[in-house]
């Protein structure tokens, strides 16, 4: 289902699909661990179907998913402010407001995982999962804050970002 909080710290409403095992119903004692995925809409039904069928099949356990999806990706996925993309190739109408990715993990901190815990029966396991500049801010978040989340995936993440920052 979707929600949407607003977010002090963002200064907007944020948008979060949320996926719940089978076995949940409000009220249920059974507590879930949650993967928060970056780019939510874009790979929430691939994520969901995979999380289905591998807890189906006893591979993983039963999961809530929780998308977020973005009012301006390059704003919140990046950890630095940049005009070009690694080639050089200056865009200040795309990326002139990027470098916001403190602020976002900031919401997720601060206004998101308490979000979720409130409303929802949540285990302290806690999964980021992000692609390509999502994949950048979960290696972000994985050395810069590293016990807000239990795991960190990062599919494809780009490293190229700002002159390969996150490798320095």
């Amino acid at each position: 289902k979707k929600e949407f909080i607003y977010s002090d710290i963002l200064k907007e409403d944020r948008e979060i699909w949320i996926y719940t095992p089978s076995s949940f119903t409000k009220g249920t004692q059974n507590k879930y661990p949650v993967m928060y995925l970056l780019d939510g809409p874009a790979f929430f039904h691939s994520m969901t179907g995979m999380v289905q069928y591998l807890s189906s099949t006893g591979k993983m356990p039963e999961m809530i998913v929780v998308g977020i999806a973005n009012t301006n990706r390059v704003r919140d996925l990046t950890p630095t402010h940049s005009i070009s993309w690694s080639d050089g190739e200056k865009d200040t109408a795309t990326l002139g407001s990027s470098g916001g990715g403190e602020k976002f993990i900031a919401f997720i901190e601060h206004e998101l995982l308490p979000y979720m815990d409130s409303v929802y029966t949540t285990t302290p396991y806690r999964m980021l999962v992000g692609h390509s500049l999502g994949g950048l801010t979960v290696l972000h978040s994985l050395l810069n804050h590293t016990s807000l989340f239990t795991s960190y995936v990062a599919i494809d993440p780009s490293v190229w970002w700002d002159n390969h920052m996150i490798m320095k």
